[in-house]
């Protein structure tokens, strides 16, 4: 049941801190060796110690598929004050599953020739059973070049002779013609890293702000300031850091991996000292007067031909909103496409049916403008693309918009890109915590909150045939962003059929559908209702005179989520989350539950009104009936309560998959 819940690169972004991930280090043979000696700050161009060669398995964590050796980077300016950026990389792979490092990829701003890469080299060290060590260099030929966009590059590179045991390494330079593509760094990575490094020289001349992401200590940390030559030297590196992987219910690593972040703050030109860095006023100012943004609002006569037609039946402003979301939504067929300026004028889309995000959401606003409603854009950046940086007010960190509406004690925020979403839900993805409100004169960053919760409701009436076979009714009841998700499947899977037996049944081998129904599809304000008769042949384990099986068919959790022992960022579930599940079996006759092996009562509950899971198991008369119900009531828990709450997984999986054992009884 689906619950709500890389190769190493790197994209530099116009206008914005560029970032470039790197990494270099030295690593000793776990496997003659638990102590490991400190890192190596002064690795050299092919010169691998045999420690690294040797080296079988890494102790501190024995699932890594590759270890980070060593990462160092490096940026100095050249004399004509272009950001020159280095970077030497050393990585130990020890499974079949770390060949993924073995390609790299590096994206750059291409355009006008902004920034190249060049010196790109790479080997690969491989050690046979005698001791021999081969070297493998990689051919200029391996190294590929490939337009994304028009404007953004990439190099792409594999090392050859990949095995588990071998040492890969390769450097790279990026040039850049502008002191604002100064790289970002990132320390940590999804295997372990041994020493991560970042050195920088930069001239007096320019000043950048910075932000440190994480909590891992630094190993070294200077910031030395040599006048003289009107540079300053700064230095920061961390050593033994662990793996940072995708987990379940997080946003994006991107939040939590310890990193450095850089943003050209000012100047000094020939006119004295310059602010690089707009403030948010002056940064919303220039939005709501550019073409392909706040231009799009002043209105035009297709937008109020429109308006005045979708609007006709209101007497509210409330409903005027509901109408002319309603139409967007379901009128506006959303391209996939996501960011915050537009491409076509609203008119346009008004006329093809089709659009962005940005697109959709600006005729969404200009619309309700148009019919008097307070309505503004909302910029914000989503869960994958990560928190975004309130100290930088800078256009780049956002890829997504929402409208607000503002009333004098609410304010409501929407998105008009999916038609099977009502008013009051929000993208999944957009659940972010906070957005930035534009306005011409006082944009401000606002809360993003949750109006509703993932909230299903299933009932099983059942009867157990001799044979082990299962025939059954099902009732689904689903709302909030149950019903969003329910819905979007159904449309998928092209019949109620296929969707009960894929999304719903899928635990069931050989279950088979003989007749749904299905209530309010297109009326998204309303629950979803799915109701179905079927059979499951196979249901039940049959063993002489006993039967066994699984009463949990829908909304189970077959494993607990939250795989690690600690986690050290939190577990954030977007929306608060609630099931409850009903299962009424009738035992055929002569057959009964082993009131022996009966499973009793289950009650956890998570502190602080967190959350809670209850599971009742009941005999009436010849029927078994079970009774579970599953509540999420907060949607973010630090990590030092990360223990108590794997703890209530690990309670919830264990009655979820608990069997039920009934028992021949004949007279």
């Amino acid at each position: 049941m689906t619950h709500p819940s890389t190769t190493p690169s790197s994209a530099p972004r116009a206008a914005k801190a560029t970032r470039i991930f790197i990494f270099l280090a030295v690593m000793i043979p776990g496997a003659f060796a638990q102590d490991l000696p400190g890192p190596d700050t002064e690795a050299k161009w092919g010169k691998i110690p045999s420690s690294q060669l040797l080296m079988t398995s890494y102790a501190a964590d024995t699932t890594a598929a590759a270890v980070i050796l060593s990462d160092v980077g490096e940026v100095s300016f050249s004399n004509n004050l272009f950001v020159v950026y280095d970077r030497h990389t050393r990585i130990k792979i020890l499974s079949d599953a770390g060949y993924d490092w073995g390609t790299v990829s590096v994206t750059y701003y291409a355009k006008g020739g902004t920034q190249t890469v060049r010196n790109v080299k790479g080997q690969t060290f491989t050690i046979n059973d005698k001791g021999d060590v081969t070297r493998h260099k990689m051919d200029k030929e391996a190294v590929f070049t490939e337009n994304i966009d028009g404007s953004f590059e990439r190099i792409r590179f594999t090392l050859p002779a990949l095995e588990p045991g071998a040492v890969l390494e390769y450097s790279y330079r990026v040039v850049s013609e502008g002191p604002q593509y100064m790289p970002s760094w990132q320390f940590q990575r999804s295997e372990p890293v041994l020493w991560s490094e970042f050195k920088a020289e930069i001239p007096l001349v320019y000043a950048y702000t910075r932000k440190i992401v994480g909590t891992h200590p630094f190993a070294v940390e200077s910031l030395e300031e040599i006048t003289s030559r009107e540079i300053k030297n700064l230095r920061w590196a961390m050593s033994d850091l662990p793996a940072l992987r995708e987990e379940a219910y997080m946003t994006t690593p991107n939040d939590y991996r310890a990193a450095l972040d850089f943003q050209l703050s000012g100047y000094i030109s020939n006119v004295g000292w310059t602010e690089y860095l707009t403030s948010w006023n002056e940064l919303a100012g220039e939005l709501m007067t550019l073409p392909q943004f706040g231009g799009q609002l002043a209105g035009s006569r297709d937008v109020k031909s429109q308006v005045e037609t979708v609007t006709m039946a209101a007497t509210t402003p409330r409903e005027k909103m509901e109408q002319i979301y309603d139409f967007v939504s379901k009128s506006i067929t959303w391209d996939q496409s996501d960011g915050v300026l537009v491409d076509q004028n609203i008119s346009s889309v008004l006329k093809t049916g089709s659009g962005s995000r940005p697109e959709i959401n600006l005729l969404l606003t200009a619309m309700l403008r148009e019919a008097g409603l307070d309505a503004h854009p909302v910029l914000i950046s989503t869960r994958s693309h990560g928190q975004p940086i309130e100290e930088y007010p800078l256009l780049s960190q956002f890829n997504s918009t929402l409208v607000a509406v503002e009333f004098p004690r609410d304010r409501i925020l929407m998105d008009a890109t999916n038609p099977m979403r009502p008013l009051n839900l929000l993208p999944t993805d957009a659940l972010n915590r906070r957005g930035w409100l534009v306005k011409a004169s006082k944009p401000s960053w606002i809360p993003i909150e949750l109006k509703e919760r993932y909230d299903h409701t299933i009932r099983i009436d059942g009867a157990l045939n001799v044979d082990g076979s299962l025939t059954a009714t099902l009732r689904s009841s689903s709302r909030g962003y149950a019903a969003v998700g329910n819905r979007r499947e159904l449309v998928d899977a092209g019949s109620a059929g296929s969707f009960i037996i894929n999304s719903m049944l899928e635990d069931l081998v050989d279950a088979t559908i003989d007749s749904s129904y299905v209530a309010n599809l297109d009326s998204v304000a309303n629950d979803l209702h799915v109701t179905a008769d079927f059979s499951a042949p196979t249901f039940a384990q049959s063993t002489g005179d006993f039967m066994f099986f699984t009463p949990v068919l829908i909304e189970r959790f077959d494993e607990n989520p939250l795989k690690p022992q600690e986690r050290t960022f939190p577990v954030d579930t977007s929306f608060p989350i609630s099931t409850s599940y009903t299962f009424r079996l009738q035992l055929p006759d002569e057959w009964a539950v082993d009131k022996d092996e009966l499973p009793g009562t289950v009650l956890t509950r998570l502190p602080r009104d967190g959350g809670f899971f209850r599971r009742e198991v009941q005999v009436e008369d010849d029927a078994l009936i079970v009774k579970s119900v599953f509540a999420l009531n907060n949607t973010y828990f630090e990590p030092h309560v990360y223990s108590e709450l794997r703890t209530f997984f690990d309670t919830v999986v264990a009655a979820q998959n608990e069997q039920i054992i009934v028992i021949r009884t004949p007279d």
